[in-house]
């Protein structure tokens, strides 16, 4: 597991280290309305997709072995699925653009189209890379993925095609990516479906269940939004998510990407069931708090600075999306570990009922506060489906609540140091310092008591991982210096 984690992480933050840049970059040169009309277009495709997936990915990771035979026969499912799901989309994009009262979001349906078509293509390939644990594989085709994506989206926003720069830099990265997981895994796909096992669709009802309403609460705000205030309050939303989701979903895929194996490996012994649960849950969430908590405390400086003064308006939206992507990584490893288990019914159910719910908390929201109260209502909508899937993951560990609110517990404690040191030092600073400077201090001071809070934890991967280091330096041979 270290080395899978190893590798996947060096790669993967590389790969997020350029996006951060190009992203800083990207949003100097796109509009608000280009973002927007990006974000809308792609969350339509992205539920069609889940809609036509059927789960396979899910089902081949979590599933029992199958033969070649039948992984050929998926593979060419899920090719044919892909290109009639395309077609779909692109037939539906005049109808999103009716929806979202925005011309642009039907063109762009087009593009996604062929990306959809291309992703399916490597469905059952990265599947089985995922399987058996070719994280180092898998970490390089996402780097060169987004190298190129990241390349094509620059090059074509300075040449001023918009909106029109997010979808074909995608469509780029996606061929790049598919290409190189078939030479991971070739398989020649078998397009008659007849020999599958009913089983692994049985499987799959379960986890498109559960994955197509996620998706659903997910990005009823958006489209709410999009509906009600247009395209510019979408994208102001989309630039809002890029701070709070978009970069800790990157540095939490690092254990997210290797965790499912090692859970699956584990289910029969339960000790180290529930050691894993526990040490995965306080570092996807340490990874997490920390910085958001950072974030909440200095939005109102970090926002402009960082997006520039055209997103000001997605501060306050920035902040309640910081809580809620708090709660959803609280929960993140109970959902894998209820996936691995018979309590995947549960968790989807919990999806489900939540999307009723984050139907009328979205609308409710935007109608009181327009964006601030769509992100606001995130933080019920993930509450929602937090709480039933931990109870899940609990049940199967046979871990208590107190135990799991331990997990939270360095993540905490680092957090409440750095609020009470950044808060009062926020009103002593002068304001001639300007927004720049006052945001450095408030960082460096911030991390400076973040690290020596972490540094003093009693238990957990924190403490575990101070000793190892300790104990490195100890065994360290002594320098031998020339005379």
């Amino acid at each position: 597991m270290r080395a899978g984690l190893a590798w996947t992480a060096g790669l993967r933050w590389t790969a997020q280290l350029l996006s951060w840049a190009s992203t800083l970059f990207l949003v100097r040169l796109l509009s608000r309305e280009d973002y927007g009309v990006a974000g809308l277009a792609g969350t339509v495709a992205l539920w069609i997709s889940v809609l036509a997936d059927f789960g396979l990915a899910g089902a081949i990771v979590l599933g029992d072995d199958l033969p070649r035979a039948v992984h050929r026969k998926l593979h060419g499912l899920a090719i044919t699925v892909g290109l009639v799901a395309g077609v779909a989309l692109a037939g539906l994009g005049p109808a999103a653009a009716v929806f979202f009262r925005n011309e642009a979001v039907g063109k762009v349906a087009i593009v996604l189209a062929f990306v959809m078509l291309v992703d399916f293509a490597r469905v059952v390939p990265g599947a089985l890379a995922s399987r058996q644990l070719q994280y180092p594989e898998i970490a390089k085709c996402d780097l060169v993925r987004s190298l190129v994506q990241t390349s094509a989206v620059l090059l074509l926003a300075i040449s001023g095609f918009g909106f029109w720069s997010l979808a074909v830099g995608q469509l780029a990265g996606s061929i790049i990516n598919t290409l190189m997981l078939w030479r991971v895994h070739p398989i020649r796909p078998d397009f008659d479906p007849r020999g599958v096992p009913v089983g692994v669709f049985g499987r799959a009802r379960l986890v498109l269940m559960g994955s197509l309403a996620w998706q659903t609460y997910r990005n009823l705000d958006l489209w709410l939004l999009g509906r009600m205030l247009g395209a510019g309050a979408a994208g102001s939303l989309s630039a809002a998510r890029t701070l709070a989701y978009v970069p800790i979903e990157k540095l939490v895929t690092v254990i997210t990407s290797v965790a499912p194996g090692d859970l699956v490996a584990a289910r029969d012994d339960l000790p180290r069931l529930r050691m894993l649960f526990g040490s995965l849950t306080e570092a996807t969430f340490l990874a997490v708090a920390v910085p958001l908590s950072g974030l909440i405390l200095t939005a109102d400086l970090a926002v402009p600075i960082i997006l520039g003064d055209q997103w000001a308006d997605a501060i306050p939206a920035t902040r309640w999306l910081c809580v809620s992507v708090m709660i959803w990584t609280a929960s993140m490893i109970a959902t894998q570990l209820c996936q691995m288990t018979n309590k995947l019914r549960q968790t989807s159910l919990a999806s489900v009922v939540a999307v009723p719910i984050a139907a009328v908390a979205y609308f409710v929201g935007v109608k009181l506060a327009g964006l601030t109260g769509a992100a606001a209502a995130s933080v019920l909508v993930v509450s929602v489906v937090a709480v039933p899937t931990v109870q899940g993951a609990l049940v199967v560990s046979e871990t208590s609540w107190w135990q799991f609110f331990g997990f939270l517990r360095s993540a905490a404690l680092a957090s409440t140091a750095m609020a009470s040191v950044v808060l009062p030092l926020r009103m002593f600073l002068p304001g001639k310092l300007g927004p720049m400077l006052s945001l450095l201090i408030l960082v460096v001071a911030g991390a400076i008591v973040t690290a020596a809070a972490l540094w003093f934890t009693p238990s957990g991967v924190v403490a575990e991982a101070r000793e190892w280091l300790m104990g490195k330096l100890r065994k360290r041979p002594p320098v031998v210096r020339s005379t």
